[in-house]
């Protein structure tokens, strides 16, 4: 049979397309958008990937990356497993020699572009990927984009459409309440005291609970409160989402005793601020917490 030199051509083109040659030695086979707009490209699948936040912990933890996780924070303390991996830094920095040794492949970090971190990390030689959650909804698209960048996108959009029928059912709930909202307020720090706004990642977890934040419409995501404006403002609950107080110094505050949370017994330090504060898939728990706060019935 005679094989003509057009086929010949296309069949020695078609080898040379699947040879390993046919890519540079360093061109990205992965290549995601993360939240601070920047193209984290990767040579290879992540095998080793470093977590500088717990949120970024618990996430890869929750889409079966688990395992691939060589160090963590310090604050990293969810699942039980992520306390035995090694510690490389805080939640504001990390040990640039432990991280070395640990030899990553991928570093995942909460921050923005402009975080000292990036730069760093970038100086290493470390791929990074920035995450930015600031909603629910954020933290059900980065679980989706970490699926794509370590893949493992069929454990990761799975555990997503689940958190997202999750959030929707909670949505429409409190839709149904919309005339009850309580007020609320949230604290976050003091000296001065400290809340958050609507636009804060508390600020839409106190939303979707079903409550109405007091500082809804302050200007930044968290700023400092003056006492005065909480008084006026009469909350009905209270929560102290911060360990330098306790529900017992906010009621013995000075000119507080007739704040109506106060009156009600409805301030509330006994929060789980893992769940609450943290924007990781556990959110869910989170909303469920404060929701049965909000509507507690009155002691």
């Amino acid at each position: 049979m005679k094989i003509s030199f057009p086929i010949i051509l296309a069949a020695a083109l078609a080898v040379l397309a699947c040879s390993p040659r046919s890519r540079p030695a360093n061109a990205p086979v992965i290549t995601v958008t993360d939240d601070a707009g920047r193209n984290a490209a990767l040579t290879a699948v992540p095998r080793r990937v470093a977590s500088l936040a717990p949120s970024v912990t618990e996430m890869l933890y929750a889409i079966g990356c688990g395992g691939r996780v060589v160090g963590v924070t310090s604050w990293c303390n969810y699942p039980p497993e992520a306390r035995q991996k090694p510690v490389i830094g805080d939640a504001v920095s990390f040990n640039a020699e432990r991280l070395i040794a640990l030899k990553p492949d991928l570093a995942v970090m909460v921050g923005t572009a402009q975080s000292p971190a990036v730069a760093k990390l970038e100086a290493l030689g470390i791929p990074v990927i920035v995450l930015e959650p600031k909603s629910p909804d954020d933290i059900i698209k980065d679980l989706r984009l970490l699926g794509s960048a370590l893949r493992c996108s069929l454990t990761a959009d799975s555990l997503a459409a689940s958190l997202q029928t999750s959030l929707n059912e909670t949505w429409i709930n409190t839709r149904l309440i919309e005339d009850q909202r309580p007020l609320v307020y949230a604290e976050i720090g003091i000296n001065p005291l400290y809340t958050a706004s609507d636009e804060s990642y508390i600020g839409r977890m106190i939303s979707l609970a079903g409550g109405r934040n007091i500082a809804g419409k302050l200007p930044q995501e968290y700023a400092a409160i003056n006492a005065e404006a909480v008084i006026a403002a009469d909350p009905a609950v209270i929560l102290v989402l911060h360990p330098m107080a306790k529900s017992g110094d906010v009621r013995s505050r000075i000119g507080w005793a007739g704040i109506s949370a106060v009156r009600s017994g409805r301030v509330y330090d006994a929060i789980d601020l893992d769940v609450v504060l943290r924007p990781g898939p556990r959110f869910v728990l989170g909303l469920r917490e404060l929701h049965r706060v909000l509507y507690a019935p009155r002691p």
